[in-house]
C-alpha cells in the first residue's frame, strides 16, 4: 500500500476503530464517551520493520540523488553563464588543457598566437 494511500483510508479506519473500542462500549453505561485514544508503543513484527526500514533507507537515498542532481544542475548552469560572459568579451580565448603535457600546452598556444598574429597582420596591412 503506497504512503499517499494510506493517509487517505486513515480517517476511515480512525471512525471505525472509535466505533468498535470496547471502551466505549462498557463507559456508555455510565454515561462516558471516549473521545482520544493515544498509543504509546507500536512492536511491528521484524519483516514489517525491516520493509519499513528499507523504504526509509531508499527514500533516502532517493533525496541525496535528487539533491546532487540539483547541485550539477546548478554547477552546469553557472559553467554555461561563465562562459557566455567569456564569448561576450572576446579577448579571451579558451586552449583545451592536457596537465600532464605542459610543453604541448605551451606548444599549442604558441602556434595559436602565430595564427591570430599573422591574421591580424595580414588585415592591418590590407
Amino acid at each position: 500500500m503506497s504512503l499517499v494511500r494510506s493517509h487517505s483510508i486513515r480517517p476511515l479506519k480512525r471512525d471505525t476503530l472509535k466505533d468498535k473500542m470496547a471502551t466505549n462500549d462498557a463507559a456508555n453505561d455510565w454515561g462516558l464517551k471516549c473521545l482520544r485514544y493515544e498509543i504509546r508503543d507500536i512492536s511491528p513484527p521484524p519483516g514489517v520493520r525491516a520493509a519499513m526500514e528499507m523504504q526509509a533507507e531508499a527514500e533516502r537515498k532517493i533525496r541525496a540523488q535528487v539533491l546532487e542532481l540539483e547541485a550539477s544542475l546548478r554547477i552546469a548552469e553557472q559553467y554555461t553563464q561563465a562562459f557566455s560572459n567569456i564569448a561576450k568579451e572576446g579577448t579571451t580565448l579558451l586552449l583545451p588543457t592536457n596537465a600532464s603535457d605542459p610543453a604541448s600546452m605551451v606548444a599549442q598556444a604558441l602556434n595559436i598566437y602565430k595564427n591570430l598574429s599573422s591574421k591580424n597582420a595580414g588585415s592591418q596591412s590590407s
